[in-house]
């Protein structure tokens, strides 16, 4: 038996590079989860 989980997709429109991203946005209490909670959902982790 095989247990199939749909693929996950995500998408961000923008670089998240200092050069690309405003100072606000990386000054941003949420901005490093953010990135680290979209990675672990992609991989399933959460």
């Amino acid at each position: 038996m095989f247990y199939f989980q749909p693929k996950l997709k995500l998408s961000y429109a923008s670089d998240i590079s200092p050069h690309w991203a405003p100072e606000e946005f990386m000054q941003w209490d949420g901005y490093e989860q953010l990135f680290d909670r979209s990675v672990r959902w992609l991989s399933h982790e959460l």
